[in-house]
């Protein structure tokens, strides 16, 4: 069987259109391993009645020395946000705080806190469910799993904070991983 003269010229015009097309993809591919592009965030000033939510997701069962235990990205993202506040956390109320971090730290609660024992000034609340996070496990008494459990807790850290407000404060929630889960629960248990 004789192929035709057309076929080899169709068969060698997809050959070379199939080696640029790789020849381009490759360089694209290399410009963009080597290039980061990175906007800078725009500049806004936040204002002072927001109340900050911030949680993480899941926490290996490490010790605090090995890496477990409360996340510090949480703080750095509090910091990053308190710079961007019109009145940056400092001292509020007689509550005397040496350092912007210390202001900061004050506004973490625990998984088991009161809420209405745990009521700062700041406008940061911090969730710490640390211990919680990696347990898997359906909680017997409740049928619930951690993250929700821990969605509830959170809703009642909130309420507790906005029934201590003077004025009403706009809520910006931020849950990583699996904390946004316990973000997602603490707003459905709003809703109801």
């Amino acid at each position: 069987m004789r192929l035709s003269p057309w076929f080899g010229t169709l068969k060698s015009y997809l050959a070379r259109r199939h080696c640029r097309q790789r020849r381009d993809s490759t360089r694209r591919r290399r410009a963009a391993q080597s290039a980061w592009h990175c906007e800078q965030l725009e500049y806004r000033i936040l204002l002072t009645n927001d109340l900050f939510v911030i949680t993480h997701g899941y926490v290996p069962p490490v010790p605090d020395i090995l890496g477990g235990g409360f996340p510090g990205w949480v703080y750095d993202m509090a910091t990053a946000i308190n710079s961007r506040i019109d009145e940056p956390v400092s001292n509020y109320d007689g509550f005397d705080f040496n350092s912007i971090p210390e202001a900061i730290e004050a506004s973490r609660v625990q998984f088991n806190d009161n809420p209405n024992s745990t009521v700062s000034p700041s406008p940061f609340l911090l969730f710490d469910w640390a211990d919680q996070s990696n347990n898997t496990e359906v909680d017997s008494f409740t049928s619930h799993g951690w993250a929700e459990l821990a969605g509830i807790r959170l809703f009642l850290q909130i309420k507790a904070r906005l029934d201590s407000a003077s004025e009403p404060l706009n809520l910006q929630l931020i849950g990583h991983s699996r904390g946004a889960v316990v973000v997602s629960e603490a707003i459905n248990t709003t809703a109801h």
